[in-house]
């Protein structure tokens, strides 16, 4: 089946691109909505690209204040590749949603409530048969990795040999991870709990 990931350059976006492969055709898709970092993103998609064969699409927002609540961010990010993979006829859109990504206080079933409303919100969008009564078919929004932490997923892929210096999670764009910004602390965190391998990264701090 083919199938489009959203992605950015980290780690969960590089695991996610692999496995998706595993099933078919996959493409990347990344989508610039003003974020520090993009550099950096761009530099790990191209690495994640030529190691995999796969096609990176590139789209730009415009005029959007920073999108920091995962969530909200979610919601445009969605809205922004829905559209996409219809026209290039991907029935299957991946995201790389985690524990990690949700507030502490959430409630643990928001993340669950809020995709299958999303997925809902989209069945009635998306028109699955045509003027002529052709089946078009679904689109469906996979994220597979919404149960799992940072630790997990760097667990099965170092099982795959994956390369980490590859990916970027810094939420800002300099020579080096900060190593002081929530998703460089997070990164941190993930390799020391994980706990096979030595984190690879290049902290600034």
């Amino acid at each position: 089946m083919k199938s489009l990931v959203l992605c950015g350059g980290g780690i969960k976006s590089a695991f996610l691109a692999i496995e998706a492969s595993k099933e078919g055709e996959t493409s990347l898709l990344h989508i610039d909505y003003g974020q520090p970092n993009l550099s950096r993103e761009l530099e790990a998609l191209e690495c994640l690209v030529q190691r995999c064969g796969m096609l990176l699409l590139q789209v730009k927002l415009t005029g959007f204040p920073p999108l920091e609540q995962t969530l909200l961010r979610l919601l445009c990010l969605f809205s922004r590749a829905a559209p996409i993979a219809r026209h290039f006829g991907y029935p299957k859109i991946y995201y790389g949603i985690s524990r990690d990504d949700l507030p502490h206080t959430a409630d643990p079933k928001l993340a669950e409530e809020f995709l299958t409303g999303l997925q809902h919100l989209l069945n009635l969008a998306v028109l699955d048969h045509d003027d002529t009564g052709l089946w078009l078919g679904n689109l469906e929004l996979d994220t597979p990795l919404r149960k799992l932490k940072l630790e997990h997923i760097l667990r099965l892929g170092n099982e795959w040999k994956i390369d980490w210096t590859k990916t970027w999670s810094c939420m800002y764009g300099g020579k080096k991870h900060c190593g002081v910004c929530p998703k460089c602390t997070r990164r941190r965190t993930a390799f020391k709990l994980e706990g096979s391998r030595e984190d690879p990264t290049e902290y600034a701090n």
